[in-house]
Formats: structure tokens, sequence, C-alpha cells
């Protein structure tokens, strides 16, 4: 009729019956749409059911259900075809739009659709059910998933339709195409649910159609397989032929926001990056999520699933600040948003680690009371990850024994959890545990199962991890060149791939100072140590010489020379010689503190009691600050001293030295090498003069009991 809508728009103008309204339905550009007036509407529809057959008015319904979903009125559509109960019709239109419905983020709308089929009509669309249900109810998926291979499997042997309608590549076998992308769901519902052993039956659907699951797809078909194929990969059979590929492919659809199993997809290419030593990629990742993150738009699950990943790959990379950002994020939306409560065990355990990382024992006790308190008994991966940390909390808080009995329950629950990867760290764990609290033989054979096992040798990133454990663990037991050979496998697995952390490592008091003395006196890659060092401001250990990154070196013995490690010291300023006295008063005593009397008594001798105390705690203030942090002077017990943990001085490694000479003529020898010359020449004050004649003569007496004529000795 031409002039319909010179009518509609002349009854609209003047309300007759009629409402004009711009409309933009289903994603479609915006349209014209006339609708009748409700009650008008009612009246025509009542005259019509009087004045017309059954068949007529299912007719006319079903063709109008028909036009409104060519006209992009999809919903609508459909209700009117499912009023008029034709079910082939609405089937039909479900399985050509539902790849539409999931790439829009209507998954709720899909649901509804598909659950008011009648049963026997239902079942053909099962599979797109199910896939509404991954991110939501991970188990009503998973059930209809299963429903939806077990049609699939009576389709293929009768040669009928899938099931999976349009979307799956032109060139496959229809058959195959569904059964491969049941199963990729399948696969994310499984690992939500923490039941990883049953994805061997998935992945055996995925060698089945090998040739299939290797071939790159239609983005939006990617979308819906990619997840599912790499988190059983991930998970279950990390060596798979397939995981870099598919790891590549899943890299290309991180802008799929809203598609199903898309947090499983961050999380597998996350940790397979990681394992594998792709960091810079990893990184790259990293800055895409938090630039996501920071839009507004994005729903609370999808947030949840960005921070999820954000905060596990930055604590393993050592960005604590940024992890905790995340963390303390995530916590604060769970409290606000009622429908994330499943994922508060979750979010504790991020920030538990996060804490952890930080070496906050307080903080990391209190979010492991409160992830215990959420934690569902049959959630098997949440509750190895809180055994696991649990473990590494009491390794922070010097508990060996708790530490030991942890991480041995860690090994059992992995193993039952069907995780390689995690019974893979659960084992380095126990290594660690073991040698910390001197079972020497039990870290002995735990190491060896660790080499032994199949992630090893895939995993670079074990290579690293693996590696410091079981440099520790051969230190432990005296064999210091089997540690020094397991530090070269694991230093040199930090330099290829840029792992500079390890949670556990850390926690571990003393662990990585130690080695990392060991492999610098040993030349063993000695920038990626110093780098290590003083990315983590490790304390130095005991056993430190001047080839550590020390905060501070000051050499006083001919001379006088001091330098800080994070550039040149601050310009002096007129009040800086003061500073500068006490400064020299404290490296001539050594490793000796000095009591606070001795020092105001040599520094301002004419000052009353508290004046002079007031101006020594004006000058140690300043002179911290100069030195560049608090911890580099020592208060303890009304004594002063520099920190031996952040700074070196020639004198107390003359001072060390002289003790070992005692009994040890060889060590004598090199005494002359370390005394270059007279403490501090030219500064005459009695306090420095003293002490340059009394580390004269111990060196002389040292020279004389070894049998030395100390005749090299420079003169006072």
């Amino acid at each position: 009729y031409p002039q319909a809508g010179d009518v509609l728009e002349r009854l609209a103008a003047q309300s007759l019956f009629t409402d004009r309204r711009e409309a933009q339905s289903g994603g479609y550009p915006s349209s014209l749409v006339f609708v009748f007036h409700a009650l008008f509407s009612d009246f025509l529809r009542r005259r019509f059911e009087r004045t017309h057959t059954a068949a007529e008015r299912s007719s006319l319904v079903q063709r109008a259900g028909a036009l409104l979903v060519r006209n992009g009125q999809v919903d609508a559509g459909l209700q009117r075809l499912m009023d008029a109960a034709c079910w082939p019709d609405v089937v039909t239109i479900l399985l050509d739009r539902a790849p539409d419905y999931l790439a829009r983020g209507r998954v709720e709308a899909l649901r509804q659709h598909i659950s008011s089929l009648p049963e026997a009509q239902r079942v053909r669309l099962l599979y797109w059910r199910g896939l509404c249900a991954l991110d939501t109810d991970p188990e009503a998926a998973l059930s209809d998933l299963e429903a939806a291979y077990e049609h699939s499997a009576l389709a293929t042997e009768r040669g009928t339709d899938a099931g999976i309608g349009a979307g799956a590549d032109a060139d496959a076998h229809a058959h195959a195409g569904a059964q491969l992308a049941i199963a990729a769901a399948a696969a994310v519902a499984l690992v939500a649910l923490s039941r990883v052993k049953d994805l061997d039956r998935w992945l055996a659907v995925m060698d089945r159609h090998a040739a299939l699951a290797a071939r790159v797809q239609a983005e939006s078909v990617e979308a819906r397989i990619v997840p599912g194929l790499l988190a059983a990969v991930v998970y279950r059979a990390p060596w798979h032929p397939l995981a870099d590929a598919l790891a590549a492919r899943a890299e290309r659809l991180l802008h799929w926001e809203s598609a199903p199993g898309q947090r499983t997809l961050l999380g597998s290419l996350a940790l397979h990056l990681l394992w594998r030593g792709q960091v810079d990629r990893l990184e790259r990742i990293l800055l895409r999520i938090d630039a996501l993150s920071a839009q507004s738009l994005a729903s609370p699950i999808t947030l949840m699933r960005w921070w999820s990943v954000g905060v596990l790959v930055k604590t393993l990379l050592g960005q604590h600040d940024a992890a905790r950002a995340d963390a303390e994020q995530a916590l604060a939306l769970v409290e606000r948003e009622p429908t994330l409560a499943p994922l508060r065990t979750a979010a504790e355990l991020q920030r538990m680690i996060v804490a952890i990382a930080c070496r906050d024992a307080p903080a990391a006790r209190l979010h492991l009371q409160r992830a215990s308190a959420t934690l569902h008994p049959d959630h098997a991966v949440e509750r190895a990850t809180l055994e696991g940390q649990r473990g590494m909390l009491a390794l922070l808080e010097d508990d060996r024994p708790a530490a030991l009995r942890l991480a041995r329950a860690s090994v059992l629950s992995a193993r039952e959890g069907g995780l390689p990867m995690r019974e893979h760290i659960a084992l380095i764990n126990h290594a660690l545990a073991a040698a910390h609290s001197g079972e020497h033989e039990e870290a002995a054979a735990v190491v060896t199962a660790v080499f032994a096992h199949p992630f090893h040798e895939l995993c670079v990133w074990h290579h690293w991890v693996g590696g410091i454990v079981a440099a520790y663990a051969a230190l432990q037991r005296g064999e210091q060149s089997a540690a020094l050979q397991h530090l070269r496998v694991a230093l040199a697995s930090a330099q290829t791939h840029g792992y500079r952390y390890g949670p556990m490592l850390f926690a571990a008091q003393g662990l990585m100072p130690r080695l990392a003395a060991l492999a610098l006196t040993h030349g063993i890659q000695v920038d990626v140590v110093r780098d290590i060092v003083l990315r983590h401001d490790l304390p130095a250990p005991l056993s430190a010489d001047v080839g550590w990154p020390w905060a501070v070196t000051i050499r006083a013995l001919g001379g006088w020379h001091i330098e800080r490690a994070d550039g040149p010291l601050p310009s002096s300023r007129k009040e800086s010689r003061r500073l500068l006295e006490l400064l020299q008063l404290l490296v001539a005593h050594g490793s000796a503190p000095v009591p606070q009397d001795v020092l105001t008594d040599a520094l301002w001798p004419d000052a009353e009691g508290d004046a002079a105390r007031n101006a020594l705690d004006n000058a140690l203030h300043r002179l911290r600050k100069w030195l560049g942090g608090d911890d580099r002077i020592l208060l303890r017990q009304g004594a002063l001293c520099l920190n031996s943990a952040r700074c070196w001085t020639d004198v107390a490694a003359l001072e060390l030295a002289l003790k070992g000479a005692l009994n040890d003529a060889p060590a004598a020898q090199g005494l002359p090498r370390l005394y270059p010359g007279p403490l501090l020449p030219g500064n005459d004050s009695p306090a420095i003069a003293a002490r340059r004649h009394a580390l004269h003569r111990r060196v002389q007496r040292a020279l004389a009991e070894s049998g030395e004529t100390g005749e090299s000795l420079p003169d006072l």
C-alpha cells in the first residue's frame, strides 16, 4: 500500500490509535516505527481471534513473527512464533541468530528463549544454552553440554543435523565441528569447577578432530572454541603440540570482552606465556588489560576477570605495587556487588599472595582467615592454592615445621586435583620447605622428583624457580659445587627470559641473599644477580663482599671515598662537615656499635647533655637521609652503627679478616691487600687517631703471629 506511511504519519500526528517512534532494535540501524496504542492493539487482537480460525491465526502470527525477525526485531518475532507454537521456526531462527546474541553479550536473553522451548525442541539448542551459563553457572552449563554431545553423537550416527547451527567452518565436517565446539565449552566449565582430571575426555575429542582444532576459523567461531581448547591444554596437557598455536590464536581474541569463557582464556594465556618464558608478550597483554580495566563501561564480572589475571601475573613478575592495587580494587568490588559473592575466596587469595610478595605477614594472615571462612570444600583448585599460600606464609614467618607439613599436604592436594603445573610447583615448594627445615635427604629426593616431572622440561619458569630451590637444597647439604651448577641453570633462565622474582623464593628468610652472594663471588650472571638484589632491596648476608651491590660503599683505609648504589650523593651543605665527622666515627669503629654518649663527647664536647643529644639526633636524621634511607644506620640499646646488611666499609671487611686470621695463617697473608693505608689519613681528631693506631697494631700483630714481617705495611 504506497500511501501507508502517509496515513500512519497523519494518524500519529492526531494521536489516533497510533504512536510514532524512532527505534533501534537488535543492534540494527535506527528506523521509523509505528505502533498501535495498547488498548487499540488489544481490541484488534480480540476481534481477530473471534473472526478467524485457529489455523488462520497461526499462519498470520507465523508471518508476523518472520517479518519482525527479518526487520531486526528478533526478540519480538521469536515471541510471536512461540505464541503460535511454531517451534521448528523458533529453533531454526535461534540456531541462526545464537552467535549474534553471544557476540553482543545478550546471553541471558538467549538462555531464556531456549529455556522456553519444549524439551523435545530444546535438545538441538543445549550447546548454546550451555554457553550462556559458562560464566555464571558452570555446573548447569556442563550438564547441557554433555547432553548436547550425546545428541551430536546420535546425530553423527544418523547423519542428521548436529545442532550447532551456522558459524562452523564450511570446509569442516558439520559433526566434527559440533563435537569440537562442545568439547571446548565443556573444558571451560570443568576448569571453573576445578574438575581438571575430567578434561581428559574432551582432550580426546580434540585429538580426534586435531586437523579441525588446528585450523584458524572465523573470529566469531574462534571466540567460542579457543578459550576451552587452550584451557584444556594448559591445565591438563601443557606439553600438547597445539599449545603454542592456540596461545597465539587466543591473543588475537582479547578484544572479545563479553565472549563466554573469556576469563578462562585470559588466565590460560597468561600462564602459558609465563611458563614458556615469553615475558615481553605477557607484559604487553598486561598493559592492554590495564587499559581495558580503566574503562568505566566494563561489567563487574569482566573487571574481576581482568584483575584476577593481572594480580597473578604481576605478583609472579615482582610488580608488587601494581598487583596490590588490582587486588584491593577486586576486593572492594566484591564488597559492593552481591552477585560477585562466589568470587570472594578467589579475591581474598589474590590479596593474600600479594601480601606474601610484599613480606607483609600480618596482612597475609588476615586474608588467609577470610579466604578460609568462605572456601567451598569441593573447590579443589582454590583449596590447593590456599594450602600452598599457607605454606609460603609459614616460610615468611619462619615457622619451618608448619611450612614443611603444609608443603607435603599441598603436593597431595595438587596431585588429587590433576593439574600438572600445580603438582610441579607444589613439589618445588616441598623441596624448599624440606631444605629450609634441615631435612636434607627428603629435600634431595623431592628435587629429583621435580626434575623428573614431565612439566619441568617445557616450563622454563620452573627452570628458574626450581633451579634456585635445588641450589639452596644443595648448599644446605654442604654441596657447593652442585649448588653452583644449579645456580648457573636458574640464572641463565632468568637472563634469557627476564625472570627476577618468585614469591616462595623470597618468602624463605635468607635464601635469595645467600644464593645471590654465592653467585656474585663466583661470577655467575653478575648483572642479573645485581639487578635482583637492587630491584628487591635484598639485605646483604654475612658472606657478602665488596662485589655485592651495596646501598652504600665506603672506603676509609688510605683515603676517603663514598658512593651510593642509587646515584650520586646529594650536594654538600655548609653544615655537612659535622655529618661527615659523625659518619667517619661510625666507619672507624667497623661493625661495632658506638654508644651515643661517646659520639656526643667526641663531636659536641662543649655542649650540655640535652643540647648534645639533640644535636646528635638532628645529625643522625640528616645523615640517614644523605645516605639514602633510615635503615643505613641502626640504633640499638643506646648505640649507633652502620647497618652491615646495607653498607659495606673496608674497615669492617678488614676487621672480619683479622678475626679469621687468628687461627688461619694463609688468611693472614691477604691482610696487606685489605690494608692499603692507615685509617682516614689527615683526620687528626683524637677519637679517629686512637682507632687508627689500634687498627694498625692489630694488623701488625696478626701478621707477626702468622710469621709475616709486616714490612709491606704502610706507615702511619
